[in-house]
C-alpha cells in the first residue's frame, strides 16, 4: 500500500498531505513537527496507518512550518489559523462528507476552534491525550 502525496493551497501557500486507503475519511491533525515522507518510512508509523486504510482513507498533513509543507511562517502559528488549515485539507481531500478528525498533539484552545470551525464537517472528534481516547461525546460533556 502506497500513500499519495498533494498539495493544497492555504493563503498563498502550500500545505502537503497524504492519503492512503478508500472509505470514510479519517483525518489525522497536524501536529507539532511532522514529514509526511519520513514518517511513512517508519514501519511502526507506516503500519498502523495502513491498518487503519483497510477500512477507512487516512489522511495526514504537515501544518505550515514543518515537512514537505510551506516552511515560511508569515506569523506565529494561532488556534484560528489551525482550524483554518484543517479546513483546507479537508476541502481538498473530501467530497462534501463529514470525516472523523483523530489528533494526537493540540491544545485545548485550537481543539475547541477546530471543532466549532469545522463542526459540520467533522462528525467526530477524536483526541488522544495521555494515553487516552476523548470523544466528542466526552468534550462537548465536559468544556
Amino acid at each position: 500500500m502506497e500513500h499519495d502525496i498533494r498539495f493544497c493551497e492555504f493563503d498563498g501557500r502550500r500545505i502537503a498531505y497524504a492519503s492512503v486507503g478508500d472509505g470514510p475519511v479519517l483525518l489525522f491533525g497536524g501536529r507539532w513537527v511532522t514529514h509526511l515522507e519520513e514518517e511513512w518510512e517508519d514501519p511502526a508509523a507506516r503500519g498502523f496507518f495502513e491498518e487503519l486504510a483497510r477500512t477507512h482513507r487516512v489522511v495526514r498533513y504537515d501544518r505550515l512550518g514543518s515537512g514537505l509543507s510551506e516552511r515560511s511562517l508569515v506569523s506565529p502559528p494561532s488556534a484560528e489559523s489551525e482550524a483554518r488549515q484543517l479546513e483546507t485539507v479537508l476541502d481538498a481531500c473530501t467530497d462534501g462528507r463529514p470525516g472523523l478528525w483523530w489528533n494526537l498533539s493540540v491544545s485545548l484552545k485550537q481543539r475547541r476552534t477546530c471543532w466549532q470551525k469545522c463542526t459540520r464537517r467533522i462528525w467526530r472528534l477524536r483526541h488522544h491525550l495521555s494515553s487516552r481516547i476523548v470523544s466528542s461525546r466526552h468534550y462537548h460533556r465536559h468544556s
